[in-house]
């Protein structure tokens, strides 16, 4: 299964989930994590910035004729064009699946492909720790991870926990689904 990047996402708590949390009686919600990348606006345009903008402003400045002036004004739209492509894309992604956590248990999916309910009693968890290798000789880093699988071993989702909020509400689904205390502490 390919690693996706995992987002916290504050008060985002849809309708429909919010109804089916209270029909099944999950608790308060704790947290909403929501799975894919989202970086497609920046890097284009950054991309576009880094190639463009030096004609753009360099070709109005230089001694060419008016249709050549005019498309290195041009030239300066593009990374502000190319940013609003990316983010179109960005809001794509951020339509993917979601796993809502509450007191009581999980609620995964979305809901256009349905929402599954799943209490505490039915997943379990664990933690792993992940060592990410950086090229060029940077120092690893050590990420602990929280795995989330049904019973019959089917992986929700893998939760970070790092020194942030998201990291103190992973920590509180682990003492939820039954892990052992805190990986990051020997």
């Amino acid at each position: 299964m390919a690693r996706r990047r995992v987002r916290l996402v504050v008060d985002d708590l849809r309708p429909e989930v919010a109804r089916l949390a209270e029909e099944r009686q999950l608790g308060d919600h704790l947290a909403t994590y929501r799975f894919g990348d989202g970086t497609y606006g920046g890097a284009m345009a950054l991309i576009g910035a880094a190639v463009c903008v030096p004609a753009g402003i360099g070709l109005p400045l230089g001694p060419y004729p008016a249709a050549v002036r005019i498309l290195g004004g041009l030239l300066l739209a593009v990374p502000v064009a190319l940013f609003h492509v990316g983010r179109h894309v960005d809001r794509a992604h951020e339509r993917g699946p979601r796993v809502y956590a509450f007191d009581g248990g999980l609620v995964t999916g979305d809901s256009r492909e349905g929402l599954t309910v799943r209490p505490w009693s039915t997943v379990t968890a664990s933690w792993r720790r992940e060592t990410v290798t950086a090229p060029n000789g940077w120092p690893s880093r050590h990420l602990h991870l929280l795995e989330v699988r049904t019973r019959s071993g089917t992986l929700l989702c893998t939760l970070p926990a790092r020194e942030t909020d998201a990291g103190a509400t992973t920590l509180r689904i682990a003492d939820h689904a039954g892990t052992d205390g805190d990986p990051r502490r020997p």
